[in-house]
């Protein structure tokens, strides 16, 4: 087969997030416009995998290295968003960062999670069609079936001696998503099964460097099906 097509494999994805914050400031994820009306083959077998979702609020965000200490800073849209501490509180606790043997990288932390019952199925990060100073975007790719996990933003600094900078818009993609098979993507409320196995991976690499001898396990408490 010279271009990939499947039937649509069901998935489902959950907005989860460990703050208080209020769900409908996430927007829902929606396909990538394909045009068919070009009639190229090539075209039309990436309908149903390519996914992006927008930016919950409109901000600039700032970040580098000074004094051998990381830092951030940012500012956001006044016109759109209220100016008030729950925005600060929204913003400082979706940005976390690390420093390490001088690499310094930053993610904002988003809660969507994608749930399917196909062994074979991946999802891929790659780049949003942000404006990128002084930092590159560092993508991902997983099996979702037996890791529910949250799929963030995550930039690093490129020359440590400038600051980077990003601006995100509620209009704009923050994060696009690469399925390697067709999909029928829709959202999901997080049912009780959901939430037990996901509580399973739930923050776990905040404990280990290396997860895979808990992977093993975790994988034998997974139900047969979760959707």
């Amino acid at each position: 087969m010279l271009f990939p097509k499947n039937k649509l494999i069901p998935v489902k994805y959950i907005i989860n997030s460990e703050w208080n914050f209020p769900f409908g400031l996430y927007p829902n994820i929606k396909p990538y416009p394909n045009i068919k009306q070009l009639g190229c083959p090539a075209i039309n077998s990436t309908a149903n995998k390519l996914f992006y979702v927008n930016s919950p609020m409109n901000f600039t965000l700032k970040f580098g290295v000074k004094n051998n200490e990381p830092y951030y800073e940012y500012n956001f849209d006044e016109k759109l968003h209220t100016p008030t501490n729950k925005v600060h509180d929204f913003i400082n606790k979706t940005l976390t960062f690390q420093y390490h043997k001088d690499v310094m990288n930053i993610q904002i932390l988003l809660p969507y999670a994608f749930v399917t019952d196909n062994k074979d199925l991946t999802v891929m990060t790659v780049p949003p069609p942000l404006d990128y100073k002084n930092c590159t975007f560092a993508g991902g790719q997983l099996y979702i079936k037996n890791w529910i996990r949250h799929l963030n933003l995550a930039l690093v600094l490129s020359d440590n001696s400038k600051t980077a900078s990003v601006t995100f818009s509620v209009n704009k993609p923050i994060m696009m998503y690469v399925f390697n098979k067709q999909i029928k993507l829709e959202y999901t409320e997080e049912t009780e099964k959901i939430k037990k196995y996901l509580n399973q991976s739930r923050t776990v690499i905040n404990y280990r460097n290396n997860i895979m001898s808990l992977y093993n396990d975790i994988v034998t408490r997974r139900p047969k099906k979760l959707l």
